[in-house]
């Protein structure tokens, strides 16, 4: 079953990842409310998302997109 992938794009790092995109993104709200300084570092900036079976998956296809 694929899940969504949340990528930083400031560095291709992992976000988070979720089965839907509306659970994705409370998720990444979550990450904002909880954890201000890792929101503040890596997902403010920018962030692409990427439907994929694997995280592996998920970073392959962003580097055939850039």
């Amino acid at each position: 079953m694929k899940k969504f992938f949340a990528l930083a794009t400031i560095d291709d790092s992992f976000i988070v990842s979720a089965d839907t995109e509306k659970e994705l993104e409370k998720k990444i709200e979550a990450i904002k409310k909880n954890y201000r300084a890792y929101y503040k570092r890596f997902v403010e900036p920018g962030y692409y998302v990427v439907e994929a079976d694997s995280l592996r998956e998920a970073k392959q296809q962003r580097r055939k997109a850039s």
